[in-house]
């Protein structure tokens, strides 16, 4: 198998970005041969930067591609049908957001979205050529961190109207409640409609309440696992655990959201540059309060 180098540092933002701002992370990858890595399931987008060998994007069961860009605004996934390829040389620094950190800090639906990446200047306009220039230049991952702080900070601060404080509340709610209730019970609960819950969902998370629900479950029991120090804890107990009628619906959620079994997929972003990352359980309130070390992985 190939041997592929990898470099990671992640780190919390600002504490007053944490409600909309996850963690920040850089990467150098140095593949020995093509890189590959999947692009699975997941809530809330992203911001990544590139300054060396840009991805070529695959769409996974077809011979069409993607294109990648410098500067990329990625929306939320529901299913994998992408993977990332590189031949050269990679260096990403991205800013991975709440799951309606988006929506909340850029006023953008996040709907539009939802299964895109979208080129960030056309997206985002001059600023963020400005602020690509000025991660181009610093000379190390601090520095580059303390940039991304003051530019989201300026947007919290210039357009932040507190426009979705309680649909963001509400549908923290859904996702944590991974399903657990219909609809219709749910938009109860919150004092609302079901017809308009789903409108909102749509408009701040860029997916339906039964859509969120069903990535939230995924994405825990894949944390699930990652979190076990128990080596023999066994699927069907993650699969009750994380909300799911039972392991075969585990696995088909997995095939169709990660495109592999549990077992297999799980190896695959564990062998993977910062994929893993995926794995990682959030501290309190989804936020990541806590620096990650910087970590050089090397896979034989």
């Amino acid at each position: 198998m190939e041997r592929v180098d990898v470099d990671l540092a992640t780190t919390a933002p600002h504490p007053a970005l944490r409600p909309f701002v996850r963690y920040y992370s850089q990467r150098r990858i140095v593949p020995g041969d093509d890189l590959q890595e999947p692009v699975t399931a997941r809530l809330g987008g992203l911001l990544e930067f590139h300054f060396a060998s840009l991805y070529r994007i695959p769409i996974v069961g077809t011979d069409h591609f993607e294109s990648c860009a410098p500067m990329l605004v990625v929306g939320p996934i529901t299913y994998r049908r992408l993977q990332l390829t590189a031949d050269g040389t990679v260096e990403s620094l991205t800013v991975m957001f709440q799951p309606f950190g988006i929506y909340e800090l850029f006023g953008i639906p996040t709907r539009l979205l939802t299964e895109h990446a979208v080129e960030a200047h056309s997206l985002l306009g001059r600023s963020i050529s400005q602020l690509y220039d000025a991660l181009g230049e610093a000379r190390s991952f601090s520095s580059r961190v303390r940039l991304l702080d003051q530019f989201l900070l300026r947007r919290l601060s210039s357009s932040h109207q507190m426009r979705v404080s309680h649909w963001s509340q509400s549908l923290t709610f859904v996702a944590q409640d991974r399903g657990a209730h219909t609809v219709r019970e749910l938009a109860a609960s919150l004092n609302t409609s079901p017809r308009q819950l789903e409108r909102r969902s749509l408009e701040i998370a860029g997916m339906s309440p039964q859509t969120m629900a069903r990535v939230a479950r995924f994405v825990h029991a894949l944390r699930l696992k990652r979190a076990s120090s128990n080596k023999r804890v066994t699927w069907t107990e993650i699969a009750h655990a994380s909300g799911y009628y039972d392991q075969m619906h585990l696995i088909r959620d997995f095939r169709l959201m990660g495109g592999a079994t549990p077992t297999a997929l799980t190896h695959q972003l564990q062998s993977h540059h910062g994929a893993s990352l995926l794995l990682r359980p959030s501290a309190k309130n989804s936020d990541l309060s806590e620096p990650f070390d910087n970590q050089r992985v090397s896979r034989q």
